[in-house]
C-alpha cells in the first residue's frame, strides 16, 4: 500500500489547527448571526406592540349611582367607543373582569381609557325611561336575551333593539330588557315580567349557546375553557407563565397563540357536547319544554333568535350543528325561530368583534343581524301585527 507523502502529511498535520478555527469561527458566526435576527426580532415585536398579553377590560361605577355602569377597554379599535367619564368628582369603583374579579385603584383608569355606558332610566330596561302604558297605535315587542341581547360593549344607539326599532319603523318600540349572564330560564320569567309591566303583546328570546342548562360536568369545563367571549388574561397563563415566555416576547406571542387555538378547540368541543342529545338529555328535554310554554303562551307571542358566535370567518361556523339543534326543537314544539348564522356567512365575525380582549358583537354586527330580524318579523305570520 502506497503512503502519502512525508511532506503531505506535515502539511496536513500543521493545517489541521487552522482548520479547526476555521469551522469554529464559522460556528460562532453563524450564532452570533442567529441570535443577532432573534434580538432584531424581538426588538421589532416590542416596537409593534407584539406579544404582551392583552389588558382585560375593567367595570367602571360611580358609588350610589345604580341606574349606569360602564366597560371600560385599553384602545377603542372600531370607533364606537367614547373617553371614560371623569372619576375626580364623587366615589368611584374600578375592578377589572379577569377570574377571579380584581379591584384597582380607580387612578388606573388610564390604562382602560375608552368605555361603553350601560344607562338604565327606565326599570328593568337598557336605555331612556319607558312608560307603563304603551301609547295609542303602537306595538311593543320585548327584547329578551344575556350579554348578546343586551349589547354589551356596544353604544345604546348601536344596540341590536335600537336598531331594530328603527328598522321597524314608526309605532314600534323594542324596549331591551336582556341582562348579562341570563339563562333561558330566567330569561322566561323576566320576559312574563316585561309582557306585563310594559304591555308588550310581542317578544323575542335571542338565544345564545351558553343558555341552555348544562351537567356539572360540563359546567366545569365551560368555565375552565375560554368562552369564545371574553379574552381573560388568567385563561391564557397570565399568572404562571413560564421564564422564557415573561423574558421574550416572540416566544409569549407564539405560545399564546398556540394556547388560544387550543383553548378554543376545547370550547367549541363544549358547546358540541352541550348540544348534543346523548351527552345532555336533561339540558335539551328542559329546553324543549321551554319552548313548548312559549308556544304556548297566548298574552304575548314570542319568537327565537339564534344569535351566533363570533368565531370563523364565511361560512366555516364550527358552532351550525348547535343552532340546529336549538332550531329543531324550536320548531318541533311550534315556535317561530330564526337562525342567524347563515346571516353572516361571507363575512369574517372576527372583524365584528368589540374588541380584542371583548368577543361580544359589535354595533355593525348588530345592524347587520337587526336587518334580518326585521325581515324575519315582517314575513313571520305569528309575529306579525
Amino acid at each position: 500500500m502506497s503512503q502519502p507523502p512525508a511532506s503531505s502529511s506535515a502539511s496536513l498535520l500543521t493545517s489541521s489547527p487552522k482548520l479547526r478555527r476555521s469551522g469554529g469561527q464559522r460556528v460562532a458566526a453563524a450564532t452570533a448571526g442567529v441570535v443577532l435576527a432573534l434580538v432584531l426580532l424581538e426588538v421589532a415585536f416590542r416596537v409593534a406592540g407584539l406579544g404582551a398579553l392583552p389588558a382585560t377590560k375593567c367595570h367602571l361605577q360611580r358609588d350610589g349611582d345604580l341606574d349606569a355602569d360602564y366597560h371600560c377597554y385599553p384602545s377603542n379599535p372600531s370607533g364606537e367607543f367614547v373617553p371614560v367619564p371623569d372619576v375626580s368628582q364623587g366615589v368611584w369603583h374600578l375592578q377589572r373582569l379577569a377570574s377571579p374579579v380584581e379591584t384597582l385603584d380607580v387612578a388606573r383608569i388610564s390604562e382602560t381609557p375608552w368605555c361603553v355606558e350601560y344607562r338604565r332610566a327606565g326599570a328593568g330596561v337598557r336605555g331612556p325611561a319607558l312608560s307603563q302604558f304603551r301609547p295609542r297605535d303602537t306595538v311593543r315587542i320585548a327584547g329578551m336575551g344575556d350579554s348578546f341581547a343586551l349589547g354589551e360593549g356596544v353604544p345604546y344607539e348601536k344596540s341590536l333593539f335600537v336598531h331594530l326599532a328603527r328598522l321597524l319603523g314608526p309605532g314600534v318600540e323594542v324596549p331591551n330588557g336582556a341582562e348579562s349572564g341570563l339563562d333561558t330560564r330566567v330569561e322566561i320569567r323576566k320576559l312574563e315580567w316585561m309582557a306585563r309591566t310594559y304591555d308588550c303583546s310581542r317578544g323575542l328570546i335571542v338565544f345564545t349557546l351558553n343558555d341552555v342548562q348544562v351537567t356539572p360536568e360540563q359546567r366545569r369545563s365551560l368555565d375552565g375553557a375560554y368562552d369564545l367571549i371574553n379574552l381573560r388574561t388568567s385563561q391564557l397563563g397570565g399568572g404562571a407563565r413560564p421564564w422564557w415566555r415573561r423574558v421574550s416576547r416572540v416566544a409569549e406571542f407564539l405560545a399564546g397563540a398556540a394556547e388560544v387555538r387550543e383553548i378554543t378547540r376545547t370550547t367549541i368541543q363544549c358547546y358540541l357536547d352541550t348540544f348534543d342529545p346523548a351527552k345532555n338529555p336533561d339540558g335539551l328535554t328542559e329546553l324543549g319544554a321551554q319552548f313548548r310554554m312559549l308556544a304556548r303562551w297566548r298574552e304575548c307571542r314570542v319568537g327565537i333568535v339564534v344569535y351566533p358566535m363570533m368565531i370563523g370567518s364565511g361560512a366555516g361556523y364550527p358552532l351550525q350543528a348547535c343552532h340546529d339543534q336549538v332550531v329543531r326543537l324550536a320548531r318541533q314544539e311550534g315556535l317561530p325561530v330564526l337562525d342567524l348564522a347563515p346571516t353572516f356567512d361571507g363575512e369574517d365575525r372576527t372583524a365584528l368583534r368589540v374588541h380584542e380582549v371583548d368577543h361580544h358583537p359589535n354595533g355593525r354586527a348588530h345592524e347587520i343581524a337587526a336587518r334580518a330580524i326585521a325581515d324575519w318579523i315582517r314575513h313571520e305570520p305569528s309575529l306579525k301585527w
